[in-house]
């Protein structure tokens, strides 16, 4: 008995030890923020999207399967948004983790379970849902009637993770009726909802973008002025689960 407690401690050593000098390769984005901050040392390959994120250690691969191959990945990380035709390809060469793209809390929860697979990322993985239900919870205490605008007249409907945070806080998301997930409005179905607060998402600096224009009629501009207004900052729009509790500040003004 003593023999086999000592084989399991040595095979947890070994498995750990293992993991810890495996190379690993981000398809995404938002896996690229992720897991350059939560498992550097692992990290040897990125989309490059962010080339702020490329170094010597990080090499960008930009979606070509030649450039991740010559990486020599033990494990790639991919969502279930990309490519499917190359994720095919590269389980015919290494391991292949394709983990969920949360709308609900309930895959957040999958996502968080998924990454807790791993030694490097469980305790980070931990950390992140519990700062997030203690950001849900500080936030109880004022509940308010908001929307989300964004460039080309959308919103954040149902079944969205914008929606499911805002209705975890015990807000009313005033886009929820309009549809599920992205919804499209009207200037005058803006007007008619008198928000408490508008939340601004992914519009471009550059005031003369058509996709901007409906935020510079001179109706709604006057709504902006008048009522309590958040700009989202891109990076945190571009990946709301990976950012979730500066996501959720920034809905609540306190970013």
């Amino acid at each position: 008995m003593r023999f086999k407690g000592l084989a399991v401690c040595l095979f947890v050593i070994f498995s750990v030890s293992a993991e810890a000098s495996s190379r690993w390769v981000s398809l995404n984005q938002c896996l690229d923020y992720l897991l350059t901050d939560w498992a550097p040392e692992q990290v040897v390959g990125i989309t490059g999207l962010d080339e702020a994120l490329i170094t010597p250690k990080h090499r960008a691969h930009f979606g070509r399967l030649e450039s991740i191959l010559r990486l020599q990945p033990d494990r790639v990380f991919a969502t279930e948004y990309n490519n499917p035709k190359l994720i095919r390809l590269l389980r015919q060469y290494t391991e292949v983790e394709v983990l969920p793209q949360p709308s609900s809390l309930a895959r957040y929860h999958e996502w968080v379970d998924q990454l807790s697979q791993y030694a490097q990322l469980a305790p980070h993985a931990r950390a992140h849902k519990q700062q997030l239900e203690q950001a849900m919870r500080r936030a109880h205490q004022t509940p308010q009637d908001v929307i989300i605008l964004m460039p080309n007249q959308f919103s954040w409907g149902t079944a969205s993770w914008a929606d499911e945070l805002i209705t975890a806080m015990h807000w009313n998301n005033l886009a929820a009726p309009f549809g599920n997930n992205l919804v499209s409005l009207t200037l005058e179905n803006v007007i008619r909802l008198e928000p408490d607060r508008y939340l601004l998402e992914g519009f471009s600096n550059a005031n003369y973008a058509l996709a901007n224009e409906w935020l510079y009629h001179p109706l709604l501009q006057q709504e902006l002025k008048t009522t309590p207004t958040q700009q989202i900052p891109s990076r945190l729009s571009s990946c709301p689960v990976v950012f979730a509790e500066n996501y959720l500040k920034a809905i609540q003004g306190v970013l």
